[in-house]
Formats: structure tokens, sequence, C-alpha cells
């Protein structure tokens, strides 16, 4: 029983912690309700060093090398990273959800085409640990030619979400830590 304080502590910081990290949402509809209407400034950003799980059904665990903390980040990852701080994301509000032609994006610092819109998508594996959701930017150029990007919705938590750059952006493994503004 001396120990009790120490395992409530113990306890209570591995709870916090969780909490602080987020998983992905459960679905499109549940990303769609946490990430549109607001503005999302990049807080931080880094690269992906590993994504792995104990077992099947387990939760992915991300292993990211941020900017602000990484010591041994190289100067070429370092200087493709670096533009990121200041990108945000705005997805506008649609109206009316069933016209997909209101779901505007404004997606400043990315070296996207100005006129823009989203979608979200949502896959599910067996089970809740084994889904990804992903937000599509779809960049429409003035001759009309259309260019997709996919970003995958590594964790959400309050007012910070994790996304994970898609594969057209340099580096492949970028990852945006972005808060709500």
């Amino acid at each position: 029983m001396k120990n009790s304080p120490l395992i409530c502590f113990v306890i209570l910081l591995v709870v916090l912690l969780s909490c602080q990290s987020g998983g992905p949402p459960a679905s499109a509809e549940e990303a769609r309700e946490l990430l549109v209407g607001k503005t999302w400034r990049v807080a931080d950003a880094g690269l992906l060093e590993s994504s792995f799980r104990e077992k099947k059904g387990d939760p992915f665990v991300h292993t990211i090398t941020w900017l602000s903390t990484a010591t041994e980040l190289s100067p070429e990852s370092r200087e493709i990273v670096t533009p990121y701080l200041a990108a945000t994301v705005m997805l506008e509000e649609n109206k009316n959800p069933n016209d997909q032609s209101g779901n505007v994006a404004h997606f400043s610092g990315f070296g996207l085409q100005e006129k823009q819109s989203y979608y979200f998508t949502s896959t599910q594996e067996e089970n809740t640990n084994d889904r990804t959701v992903r937000l599509y930017v779809v960049s429409i150029y003035p001759d009309e030619r259309i260019e997709k990007f996919a970003f995958t919705i590594l964790g959400v938590s309050g007012k910070r979400i994790l996304l994970a750059g898609p594969p057209e952006m340099q580096p492949r493994n970028l990852v945006l830590a972005l808060e709500a503004q």
C-alpha cells in the first residue's frame, strides 16, 4: 500500500499521455466534424521514422522526428521540412453537404493551386485500430487539370491533428502537427 500513490501517479501520467497523442478519427464523418470550419496552423513539422504495433489489432505507434526537437536531423532534411512551418489549412464549412462543390479548401504554404476542394475517405479493416482516414485535397489548375493529394490523418486530439503528407510531397515521410487557431 506504500506504493499506491506512486502507482496512481503513473497510471494518471499514462492516461494523460495517451489522451494527448490521440489516434486517428473513427470515420470520415468524425474527421469532417473535427477539421472543417477551423483554421489550422502548422505548429511543428517532422519526419515519420516508423509505424508499428505489437500485434495485429493493436493501435499503431508512430515514431516521428520533430523539427523543433531534432538534434540529428540532416541539414538537407531540415531545409526541406522548414518551409512547411508557415503553412495553414482552412476547410470551409459546406452549407449543403450533398453538393461536393461547396467543399472549398485553402491550403496555404503547400505549393498547390489557388482553386482547391476537399473530401474525406475512410477504410476499415478487421478492427477499429485497422482504419485509415484520409483528407484529399483536389488542386484545380487554370486549364482545368486536376491533381489529388491524400493526407493521412495519424491522430487527432482536441485542438491538434497529425497529418502525414501525401507521397507526392517531398520528403515522402513528412508529418505535420497542426493546431486550431
